[in-house]
């Protein structure tokens, strides 16, 4: 891995993975190990932002198939809203690890 203590002493600078597991609200998924969450994480940081712009709709779709993880009450909204819900948060996250 590359050396990044300037990125880590600024937050979340390019690092849109971190950025999007501190927005998801805890109490929303249930990780569990095996999940796959955590590499999917180090995978959108090794995008950087600009890479996870290009990859946003492959990142929603991601998010949309990792349902089961998700609390009960969240997994019977429907599908749209669920979508857009995932939407707003990689693009928070993207602007975000812009930002810091």
């Amino acid at each position: 891995m590359p050396d990044m203590p300037e990125v880590v002493a600024k937050g979340f600078r390019n690092r849109p993975g971190a950025a999007l597991a501190r927005i998801i609200p805890k109490w929303a998924a249930l990780q569990k190990k095996g999940c796959g969450c955590k590499d999917y994480q180090k995978k959108m940081d090794l995008w950087g932002t600009e890479g996870c712009e290009v990859q946003f709709d492959n990142i929603v779709s991601h998010l949309l198939k990792q349902e089961k993880h998700l609390i009960s009450p969240l997994r019977v909204l429907p599908d749209a809203l669920k979508k857009k819900f995932a939407q707003v948060l990689v693009a928070r996250a993207i602007a975000r690890s812009r930002q810091d």
